[in-house]
């Protein structure tokens, strides 16, 4: 989903996803300290579709990959979406 957020939205026509292979250009790479069957609070943007899914702002969320948002990509920064909300990124 945010690969293709990238590539529709933010203009990153190449945007890729680096548990897929090389090439293109890398908003989701593998994290330094995986996040692999962890346990982690997200806290939701007021306002947000996924807050009004959830009727809450904070959850608790198990996490099941080793990958997330490429650090220093266009996407990080900002480009890709609103540097407000909380996102998460899920094969």
């Amino acid at each position: 989903m945010l690969v293709e957020h990238a590539r529709n939205l933010a203009g990153i026509g190449d945007a890729a996803h680096a548990e897929y292979g090389p090439g293109g250009t890398p908003v989701i790479t593998l994290l330094e300290c995986s996040l692999l069957d962890q346990t982690i609070m997200v806290e939701l943007a007021s306002g947000s579709l996924l807050g009004k899914l959830y009727g809450i702002q904070r959850v608790v969320e198990h996490t099941t990959c080793s990958y997330g948002l490429a650090s220093g990509s266009a996407a990080h920064r900002g480009r890709a979406w609103d540097a407000n909300r909380s996102h998460r990124s899920h094969r």
